[in-house]
């Protein structure tokens, strides 16, 4: 790998702490980063593929829902005060049809992104874990605190991962160690978001 690969890596991952900071205090610049996180990603898939604009555009596609939620959050953030909030019996009504459509749009978009003969055991539990991520994110959009503690467990899929990884391969152990430790701090960080957060709504 390249050096700017590795640059790209470690920025895009500094792009995705600073959105979990900010997006525990629920500030509109949280989703500024984010969407510098997923630009980033797009880069660095770019520089991997051999520096063409097709190779650009497979990066984005991919990242199309995040982009478009970014956009839109950034929107939400813009226009109106997003507090922190739970999901009560009587937001149940709103959140669940919500939850239930951003699950279909998602399997509807793997299934139109993803390639046919790569479907596997694992490429479905990945899947499942990006939809569950996304469906947290989107919550997150909302002012929702679930979002925080989704995160945190999309932290521990990608920390276990890495470790993984860096056992089965030794060429590209640094890569997986940087991922390995970016996601140690957002699973710290989104978990005690989550616990601070879940404290001042009880007070």
């Amino acid at each position: 790998m390249s050096i700017v690969f590795y640059i790209l890596e470690v920025l895009l991952h500094i792009f995705g702490i600073l959105f979990a900071i900010r997006i525990c205090s629920f500030k509109k610049d949280a989703w500024y980063f984010y969407f510098l996180a997923i630009i980033t990603g797009a880069f660095e898939f770019f520089v991997v593929a051999g520096l063409n604009y097709i190779s650009l555009l497979n990066g984005i596609i991919p990242s199309t829902g995040n982009l478009i939620l970014a956009l839109v959050a950034i929107i939400i953030y813009n226009k109106v005060k997003v507090k922190p909030k739970e999901i009560t019996k009587a937001d149940l009504s709103k959140v669940a049809p919500l939850i239930i459509l951003i699950i279909l749009l998602m399997i509807v978009f793997i299934h139109l992104t993803s390639p046919v003969n790569q479907v596997s055991t694992d490429t479905i539990i990945l899947d499942i874990f990006n939809i569950l991520v996304f469906v947290g994110t989107v919550l997150l959009a909302f002012g929702y605190i679930a979002g925080l503690i989704i995160n945190a467990i999309y932290a521990i899929k990608s920390i276990t991962m890495s470790i993984f990884f860096i056992l089965q391969i030794q060429h590209l152990s640094l890569v997986f160690f940087i991922n390995f430790f970016f996601s140690m701090i957002s699973f710290i960080i989104f978990l005690l978001g989550y616990i601070k957060n879940k404290k001042l709504l009880k007070n």
